[in-house]
């Protein structure tokens, strides 16, 4: 068989190669610059008002150590147990000595389900963080929000990091931010691809149609550096979020924040499950001949509820809620009257 040469090629197939090898090309000079940068940790006071500065936000251990390391090429430490790898704000700084004087500064954040510090406690180091350099003109460029999409639900602790997430943005800050899907080796490609749909369609809907996007990590630089490309084409168009204009312009409280009302929030669900269960446990009492796996169950859950509830509300004496522990204990004396009758059950 006569090969073709070059010359003799189809033009819309020289074109073609033509276009690959420009796009190959160009994967290849970035990457040279990549692999030629040079990453330190910061502080605070080191930032830069021409850095393009880009937060990294989302629950444990839902990859954002590892997308710092991988993308800076500087360990900082990455947590592989449920125990928190990240328990401050931690800064690295990449230069590209070589090609530009403007340098890539990622910010690692604690997740609101930290192992080694109470959500009241992150949502403070955050809120002050982000007030101290919206004091010194400091914007974010953009966030990358991280979830597993090896996660077959979206309940619990994911689903309350995107709540407290959405409430410290705000509307105006959602067209720099990019929802990054992590841990694609842990599912196969229709499961990974019907979980991706689902957070579009339902989880991240209001966001994606205030220009958010959407983005997968699959482990490498290169993926790395695709994720962020749309926020370092983009770094002068920076907006300040929700939480920043809260506590500056408007001077709020961080109680007063639409993230610190996300935590009385989160109380008054508690105690609403709570009454549920004692509601339940009571049913089952009066109940003749009653099963004693369930009163089990639901003694059980009782006193988890319970100890979410205290939980909560030390943060919010924390933040000074007075409202939130009047709520408390107005609630906690109603549901005691459920038990003061003979026959009640201890869930002391």
């Amino acid at each position: 068989m006569t090969m073709m040469t070059s010359s003799e090629q189809p033009w819309y197939k020289f074109g073609k190669n033509l276009a690959e090898r420009q796009t190959i090309e160009i994967r290849k000079n970035r990457m040279s610059i990549i692999q030629g940068s040079q990453a330190t940790k910061l502080e605070t006071n080191e930032l830069s008002k021409n850095d393009v500065i880009i937060a990294v936000m989302g629950p444990t251990g839902s990859g954002k150590s590892t997308f710092v390391k991988i993308a800076s090429g500087l360990d900082t430490g990455i947590g592989h147990t449920l125990q928190s790898c990240t328990s401050t704000i931690d800064i690295v700084k990449l230069s590209f000595p070589e090609y530009s004087d403007c340098d890539i500064v990622f910010v690692d954040t604690p997740g609101f389900d930290d192992t080694t510090k109470s959500d009241v406690d992150i949502l403070h180091m955050i809120a002050n963080w982000l007030r101290d350099t919206y004091r010194d003109k400091i914007l974010l460029s953009g966030i990358v929000y991280f979830h597993r999409i090896s996660d077959n639900r979206m309940a619990g602790t994911p689903l309350k990091n995107l709540h407290m997430f959405q409430q410290l943005c705000g509307t105006n800050a959602l067209e720099n931010i990019i929802l990054a899907t992590t841990m694609w080796d842990d599912v196969d490609e229709e499961t990974g691809n019907q979980r991706e749909e689902e957070l579009k369609k339902k989880y991240w809907r209001g966001m994606l149609k205030h220009n958010s996007t959407t983005a997968r990590f699959t482990g490498t630089r290169e993926s790395a550096f695709a994720l962020l490309a749309p926020l370092i084409n983009e770094a002068n168009s920076r907006n300040a979020v929700r939480l920043q204009n809260e506590m500056v312009q408007m001077k709020l409280q961080l109680q007063e924040t639409s993230a610190g009302r996300a935590l009385y929030s989160k109380m008054e669900e508690i105690v609403t499950k709570r009454q549920d269960v004692l509601k339940r446990i009571r049913d089952e009492m009066t109940r003749a001949g009653g099963n004693e796996m369930s009163m089990l169950l639901l003694l059980q859950e009782y006193q988890e509820l319970k100890m979410q509830l205290n939980s909560a509300e030390t943060d919010l004496e924390a933040m000074k809620l007075t409202t939130g522990k009047r709520m408390v204990n107005t609630v906690t004396r109603a549901l005691g009257t459920l038990f003061s009758k003979p026959g009640k059950v201890c869930t002391e």
